[in-house]
């Protein structure tokens, strides 16, 4: 073969070869554009779940609490129309004690209730009945009762009619002027 047949082959291979990589190169393009595609509409179905599977849970949460509310308001009645409430604001010591007693059941029964207080109109507890993490309830001695009357939803609370029930917004709690941990 002559130099020129050579070099015509030669040259045939490399345009062969540059197709043939050209081909690769646009299959493996193409495969990359479907792999691609598949995956974002996965990602997009599996978001959509785990956004619908949120949406489920919030739900339930927000029926959680709603009812817990409800529940919450109802005792507040119960205890406001309770005759012995009325006394032990004004120190009776068997109606103070009955009072807590009543509170402390309500507590026990209630797994959404971590604190139930009774303040006076100055915004001193009279009964502060505590739920620890496993659902034990403790009346608080009379020594470590605290006074609310600068917090905020005592403020609010006052400024309710009578019956009215006024509902905080949910926070922190601060005991003795410390945020409470608890982890």
């Amino acid at each position: 073969m002559d130099k020129s047949n050579i070099d015509k082959i030669d040259i045939q291979e490399k345009k062969a070869k540059l197709r043939g990589l050209t081909y690769a190169l646009l299959l493996c393009f193409f495969m990359l554009l479907i792999s691609s595609l598949i995956y974002i509409t996965v990602r997009d179905d599996i978001y959509n779940e785990i956004d619908e599977s949120h949406y489920g849970l919030i739900f339930k949460l927000e029926e959680d609490m709603n009812r817990t509310i409800e529940g919450v308001s109802e005792y507040a009645i119960y205890l406001s129309q309770f005759p012995e409430t009325e006394k032990a604001l004004y120190g009776h010591v068997e109606a103070l004690e009955n009072t807590a007693s009543v509170m402390q059941t309500i507590c026990q029964h209630n797994r959404g209730i971590d604190q139930f207080r009774l303040l006076n109109n100055k915004g001193q507890e009279i009964v502060r009945i505590n739920v620890d993490d496993s659902g034990k309830t403790s009346i608080v001695e009379k020594e470590n009762l605290q006074n609310k009357g600068d917090r905020y939803y005592f403020k609010e609370g006052m400024k309710a009619n009578q019956g009215q029930i006024y509902m905080s917004r949910l926070d922190l709690n601060t005991e003795k002027g410390e945020v409470e941990n608890s982890t």
